[in-house]
């Protein structure tokens, strides 16, 4: 508080100059704080530390430290002023009456108790102190957050707990991090003491290089709040060299003024989850942060409080601050029209005037001839004096009659101010919204501490944390999973060939975060994951395996169908086909409650495998295509399949011969007119058919041909298998196809490019790099508009 009094006073705004801290320390020393500087300047140096500050106040030029606890340069070396934010949050109104003011040590200078800040600066940057029998430990809060709690609680001062929970869930640390339990920052608001539990931000990579190639390796990049990072890696190395924490082979900062990076280097048989347990058990990676709500009610009264409470301290202190701005700013409205008045009525007596101040003596004889002859106050006398001579002109006589009119309207619109408290709360309202601006607006005050909840359950809290935006999954072969904003995706370019060494896309999908993402297994098994606990990571990035968020996918299963859902309705049917050709259709609401803990969804023999999952309704029909290049299609109603149970085995689809088997399969719906069939042989004949050409049959037939085996492809291929169906899916104008050779080339072509044919064309051959090479495996990327 005194510190930046003292800064307002100095005039450090925040478009002036910056001057040195030294010249604001020895301001404070002199004028309010007659102890020692460094308590003065370690008070200013943590108000500019981003990483301390929730919204710092003071904007810092020069070395103010940093999270691996150096200490900031001596005062004489850096600079500092106030930030817009300081000035028109907390200092704006400090002249205008608005909150009291004491003498200083040597009754020299007047100081204000508090400052007349317009946002709940106690929750928002938080406080630490310590005095005799107590001690305050208030963490930082959003400012959005708090903005929409004190706009809850003016609409409707007895509002749930629930819904102000909801306004405000968490601390928000400006490190960054991730708060594990939300029931931990319940008992802190409701009682106002408690801890809350903190880790830090990691996610894992494999590390390319000359000498560590494929190294797995966890990488830490947000902090908990208070966690000095050079003695977290301290510690880590320690444990490291006492054995007490073991399947680390390297560790390094690799830390710049982009952000934090630590990198911790696995060994190669260790259990990368196993390390990142014993690190939060360990170390300062998760950290609980001791929270006491503490302040001096009216004050002078240590107390208590929750955030209800402490959330009303700060609305009726507002409301009080708004009053007394409002009556200080009549008053100066009063004093000016009593002066207009004194100017307008000299005008209208302009020679009179004259007159008599010519033929006074001096000063005080003219106001008090003044006074009494024209029935004017002292205060208005005295103006008259002091009125130069322009102002005795026509115009000047128009603007002040102007003036007293507009003086009058602001009185009474004050004086309805004050008898309508709705008007006030109004104000309180725009004002922390004019806050929020200053302060960088709602995109750059988004949340920086995630919130989760310790065990994995899904909670209602959490998703109300979560907006329920559009995203994009992708599922790569090699079970690398990630979550991306629509807005960051686009397509690449289309017709061009690459290399598939790394890894491809297998299943790509768009989803709303709120909704739930089934994952199907090979060998029947079903486990569900909201979609917003996927990572959302940019392009770029490779994702997070798949095992790291299905932590009881058993070893050697691979996951063959990925599908999001936003609802779990009775009419709605999970749609299941092996490759031996049985199909299943069981009804949606029995996954309801499908966890990462998984669930059966169909029993196989040994030889089959589940191979694909739809979504279905009893309009839609099924597309099936085999090996030898047979489909057939039929209504997935009640009279052709009928609904069972998760456990059932199925019925047979289509009758295929010896040794054939199912390629693909999908779902067509009535009304996706314009859905194209799309077909792949290995030998690379692609081609395109209306769904009309493929028309509704029976369960359990033959089957028609889809494409034309093409076996000279096969003689050209210098090998005796004859070609097969690789792929017989629906697509759209506007997909990408990516297809995948057995040497791992990736060859991109726009479906809109492909020739349309009919169902028992061969299509056209797309030609292959190697002499070779066949296809084995494709994938259907939808186009995104926009992107």
């Amino acid at each position: 508080r005194r510190v930046l009094y003292a800064m307002g006073d100095l005039g450090l705004a925040s478009d002036e100059p910056f001057r040195k801290c030294a010249r604001v320390v020895g301001e404070v020393l002199g004028r309010y704080h007659p102890h020692g500087d460094s308590a003065v300047y370690e008070s200013l140096m943590r108000m500019a530390q981003g990483f301390a500050m929730g919204t710092p106040l003071v904007d810092g030029h020069g070395n103010f430290g940093s999270t691996d606890g150096d200490p900031a340069a001596a005062m004489r070396y850096t600079e500092c002023k106030l930030t817009a934010f300081a000035e028109k949050a907390l200092l704006a109104d400090v002249g205008l009456s608005t909150v009291d003011f004491v003498q200083n040590f040597d009754g020299s200078a007047t100081e204000p108790v508090v400052l007349p800040t317009r946002v709940p600066n106690l929750l928002l940057n938080g406080a630490t102190g310590i005095a005799v029998g107590m001690a305050t430990n208030i963490p930082p809060h959003n400012l959005l957050e708090l903005s929409r709690a004190v706009k809850l609680l003016i609409a409707d001062p007895d509002v749930s707990d629930e819904r102000l929970l909801t306004a405000v869930p968490a601390p928000d640390f400006p490190t960054g991090g991730e708060i594990v339990c939300l029931k931990e920052c319940r008992k802190l608001y409701s009682t106002g003491r408690g801890g809350v539990t903190v880790r830090g931000k990691t996610h894992f990579e494999t590390l390319s290089g000359a000498v560590r190639q494929n190294r797995e390796a966890i990488i830490v990049t947000e902090l908990p709040f208070q966690v000095n990072k050079a003695m977290l890696i301290e510690r880590m190395a320690g444990l490291v060299d006492e054995k007490k924490l073991e399947g680390i082979s390297d560790l390094r900062d690799e830390s710049d003024r982009d952000g934090t990076r630590i990198v911790i280097e696995l060994r190669r048989n260790a259990n990368r989850d196993i390390v990142l347990n014993n690190l939060f058990k360990k170390t300062g990676l998760q950290s609980s942060f001791q929270g006491n709500f503490v302040a001096l009610a009216g004050g002078r009264q240590p107390e208590r409080y929750t955030l209800r409470t402490a959330l009303m301290a700060f609305l009726e202190f507002r409301r009080t601050t708004v009053r007394k701005r409002a009556k200080h700013q009549r008053e100066r409205a009063e004093d000016r029209l009593h002066v207009v008045d004194g100017f307008t009525r000299a005008q209208e007596n302009i020679d009179g005037v004259v007159a008599m101040i010519r033929a006074s003596s001096d000063a005080s004889q003219a106001s008090a001839s003044l006074q009494a002859k024209f029935s004017l106050s002292s205060a208005q006398a005295d103006a008259i004096l002091s009125m130069p001579l322009r102002r005795l002109t026509a115009l000047e006589h128009e603007k002040l009659l102007s003036e007293a009119s507009d003086l009058r309207n602001t009185i009474v619109d004050i004086i309805s101010l004050l008898d309508k408290p709705e008007r006030i709360d109004d104000i309180i309202k725009k004002e922390l919204d004019e806050a929020i601006a200053t302060a960088g607006g709602e995109k750059n005050l988004r949340r920086r501490t995630s919130v989760s909840k310790s065990g994995g359950e899904l909670d209602l809290d959490e998703v109300a944390l979560v907006a329920n935006e559009p995203s994009i999954i992708l599922v790569t072969v090699k079970g690398f999973i990630k979550r991306m904003q629509i807005a960051e995706f686009s397509s690449k370019r289309r017709g061009t060939r690459g290399k598939a060494d790394d890894d491809f896309v297998k299943h790509f999908m768009t989803c709303n975060n709120h909704d739930t993402v089934l994952f199907f297994t090979q060998r029947g098994m079903a486990f569900g994951l909201p979609a917003f606990k996927i990572p959302e990571v940019g392009r770029a990035i490779r994702g997070t395996p798949l095992q790291l968020l299905l932590t009881t996918l058993p070893s050697g299963e691979r996951v063959t169908s990925v599908l999001a859902v936003s609802s779990f309705a009775e009419d709605n049917f999970l749609l299941m086909m092996s490759i031996n050709g049985l199909v299943k259709k069981t009804s949606l609401s029995l996954f309801q409650k499908l966890t990462q803990r998984g669930l059966t969804c169909m029993t196989l023999k040994e030889d089959d495998e589940l191979g694909w999952a739809r979504l279905c309704s009893e309009e839609d029909s099924i597309m099936i295509g085999s090996k030898s290049g047979k489909y057939l299609r039929f209504l997935v109603d009640k009279t052709q399949l009928r609904p069972t149970g998760r456990n059932s085995r199925g019925v047979k689809s289509i009758k295929m011969g010896e040794g054939d088997v199912i390629s693909d399969m999908d779902v067509v719906r009535p009304s996706e007119s314009d859905v194209l069939i799309l077909a792949v042989l290995c030998s690379g004949y692609v081609k395109i058919s209306l769904t009309s050409d493929f028309c509704d049959k029976k369960r359990g037939l033959v089957g028609d041909k889809a494409i034309t085996l093409v076996h000279d492809i096969a003689a050209r291929k210098s090998t005796t298998d004859a070609p097969y169906l690789v792929a017989f899916r629906k697509c759209r104008e506007t997909d990408i196809v990516m297809l995948v050779s057995s040497t791992g080339t990736i060859i991109r072509q726009n479906v809109a490019e492909i020739l349309k044919q009919s169902d028992q064309a061969s299509g056209s051959e797309l030609k292959l790099p190697g002499k070779y090479e066949m296809v084995a495996a494709v994938a259907v990327v939808p186009s995104i508009s926009g992107g």
